[in-house]
């Protein structure tokens, strides 16, 4: 079942507001996840907490939150920005955006589209850039199973 990022924010309000710290936490880590387009206001109030687990959650939701608003900013001014720029762009896009949503066609952060107004060798270039952050990501899972 997939569900719609301003569906999900609501669905997270009950746990935001639960006596568990726990829980609120979990609603934190989650909102991480919410796109960045739909308000998520009870985030700063769990950013503000004396909890430890539970602000610490809340700031790293905002932080990821903001990079992605950035994120999403680059790619709106990737078409009409010269072509060093343009690959400066599409390289903190794929820097702050998880590369699993980066050609997701149903993530606000997709890069699907943004492609068609590039050259090829954008394409090119992003997709081994993608596949190495893949496999960094891989690499990193790894050498944490082992560590554990």
């Amino acid at each position: 079942m997939h569900l719609g990022g301003a569906k999900l924010a609501v669905l997270l309000v009950p746990m935001a507001n639960s006596q568990r710290s726990k829980t609120r936490a979990l609603a934190a880590r989650i909102a991480a996840v919410v796109p960045s387009a739909v308000a998520v206001p009870w985030l700063d109030q769990l950013a503000a907490e004396t909890a430890p687990a539970v602000r610490d959650a809340a700031r790293a939701a905002l932080r990821q939150r903001h990079l992605e608003t950035a994120a999403l900013a680059h790619r709106d001014l990737i078409s009409e920005s010269p072509k060093p720029l343009q690959w400066a762009r599409l390289a903190t896009i794929m820097e702050i955006v998880d590369p699993y949503y980066l050609w997701a066609c149903n993530d606000p952060a997709s890069l699907g589209s943004t492609f068609d107004a590039l050259p090829h060798e954008f394409l090119v270039e992003a997709r081994q850039l993608r596949s190495r952050l893949l496999k960094d990501r891989e690499n990193a899972a790894s050498k944490a199973d082992r560590d554990h």
